[in-house]
């Protein structure tokens, strides 16, 4: 999977890819990703980020979940 989507969710918490991490901007922290059995999972090493599902979102769920903090 070369096309990785530029806007995912991780717990209901959306973020958008930079480089090669998913950023999210309302709280400034990053995961990195990883792929397992065909699926996008993050990669951190923070407990409650790590080995979860990133899922696709588009960028209006995204603006939407980083409010004030989303740039333009």
């Amino acid at each position: 999977m070369n096309n990785l989507p530029k806007y995912v969710k991780i717990n209901g918490t959306a973020l958008r890819l930079i480089n090669d991490e998913y950023y999210r901007d309302g709280g400034a922290w990053s995961v990195g990703y990883k792929f397992f059995k065909g699926k996008l999972y993050s990669d951190s090493n923070v407990a409650s980020v790590n080995d979860k599902e990133l899922i696709e979102c588009s960028e209006e769920e995204w603006r939407k979940s980083n409010g004030e903090y989303a740039p333009f």
